[in-house]
């Protein structure tokens, strides 16, 4: 009886699902927390921010500036040379104070680096305004005000580097000494064409210095990165500089011809000397380029004064593809044992080698042709270069084109003859 007052499920119609699924209401949209009242403490804690400061300090910093020229400008004559003096010294130590401040009492490290910095820059400045705008010397002794305002500004740039510990700074000493280097220069009545070189040459001074600095935990490691960017950077723009004022102008004479000859010989073996260190491809590819380029202005500067012809000049070339070609496989050699990491790099150079001995081997053939004789010298270069692929690379397929070469070497000469 009690079974049978059970109630029993209505049953379900053929075809339709036992149960459906309902469709989920969509939750409810939760209220928006209520907008924090504007009131002077947000407005207080929003301004003393250290980004609002950064901004308002570089603001503040940048007025003064302006307007401290604009004063110099328009008011130096009406000063007497003492006041003058005393003002730019005490103007540019306020910075360096203010740097202090910022950096250790207030914690504010990249505004006092900022403002130290500003500080910095007003130095050379203070030295143009003193002795040169304001008369105190004769204009024959400018380059001397020039020597003196580089060799002040180095060491204070070094010091401030080394105490702040900021690679701006680094930045600084580097162009520092290269206006020290074109300094004594002018006062040494040495040629202004000579300043490239000597720049190129400061540069791989530099370079040097920062590879031997790099990674170490002396305190002068902090000037390693600004000196090797300076001095890469440098010499990628006084090179084609160099090359550019030659071609627009026109400029030549035995000076300007020798120093542009070194300043890419120099250059040249920066771009090697940052290749091994850095173990850069790149920087292969680009020591690879400067080489033929400095060849060329070294035999210019040779063959010239010798009455000797533009054609002669592919002889060069196809010895420097010899070098490459030995370069190459050396390379290729050394990333067959090496290790792991280091066999891509050494494989990438392998190949830059091996493609600018083929590209000079091609010019070189094709250059010496205005010239039977240099053709018939360079041809047979040329042939000692096949033959010596053939024999390291192991290529016999490529001995038809030594006997070509030898061939058209002999033809050159017998014609010239």
């Amino acid at each position: 009886v009690e079974a049978g007052l059970r109630l029993r499920p209505e049953p379900v119609p053929v075809g339709e699902p036992e149960a459906r699924v309902a469709d989920a209401a969509p939750p409810p949209e939760l209220p928006r927390p209520p907008r924090e009242p504007l009131t002077w403490d947000r407005i207080w804690q929003t301004l003393l921010s250290e980004r609002t400061l950064n901004v308002l300090l570089f603001l503040g910093a940048f007025l003064m500036v302006a307007s401290a020229i604009t004063y110099v400008v328009y008011n130096w004559e009406n000063l007497p040379p003492a006041a003058q003096l005393a003002a730019i010294v005490l103007f540019t130590l306020s910075f360096y104070g203010a740097g202090w401040f910022l950096r250790v009492r207030m914690g504010l490290r990249a505004s006092g680096i900022a403002v130290t910095a500003v500080g910095s820059l007003l130095v050379p400045l203070d030295f143009y305004a003193v002795f040169v705008a304001g008369g105190a010397l004769p204009e024959e002794m400018w380059p001397w005000v020039w020597l003196a305002a580089s060799a002040v500004c180095l060491p204070i740039y070094t010091l401030t580097a080394l105490r702040i510990r900021a690679g701006f700074f680094g930045y600084l000493v580097a162009v520092a000494a290269g206006s020290l280097t074109c300094a004594i220069l002018q006062v040494l009545d040495v040629p202004s064409e000579w300043w490239l070189s000597a720049l190129v040459a400061l540069a791989l001074i530099a370079a040097a210095l920062a590879y031997r600095l790099r990674g170490s935990e002396r305190p002068w490691s902090i000037l390693a990165d600004p000196l090797r960017c300076s001095a890469l950077v440098a010499t990628s723009v006084i090179l084609p500089l160099g090359i550019g004022w030659w071609i627009a102008s026109g400029a030549s004479g035995f000076h300007y011809d020798a120093s542009l000859a070194a300043a890419w010989t120099l250059g040249a073996i920066l771009y090697t000397y940052a290749a091994v260190w850095e173990q850069s491809p790149w920087l292969g590819r680009v020591a690879a380029t400067a080489l033929p380029v400095s060849l060329f202005l070294l035999l210019r500067l040779l063959f010239e004064p010798l009455g000797i012809e533009l054609p002669w000049y592919a002889l060069g070339w196809a010895a420097l593809a010899l070098a490459y070609l030995l370069a190459g496989y050396r390379f290729r050699t050394r990333a067959s044992s090496a290790e792991a990491d280091a066999a891509p790099m050494l494989r990438a150079h392998g190949h830059t080698a091996t493609g600018w001995a083929l590209g000079l081997m091609a010019v070189a053939a094709v250059w010496s042709l205005f010239d039977l004789w240099a053709a018939a010298v360079t041809y047979a270069v040329l042939v000692a270069g096949v033959a010596l692929a053939v024999r390291l690379w192991e290529r016999p397929g490529a001995l038809p084109l030594a006997s070509l070469l030898a061939f058209l070497s002999i033809s050159f000469g017998m014609a010239a003859g």
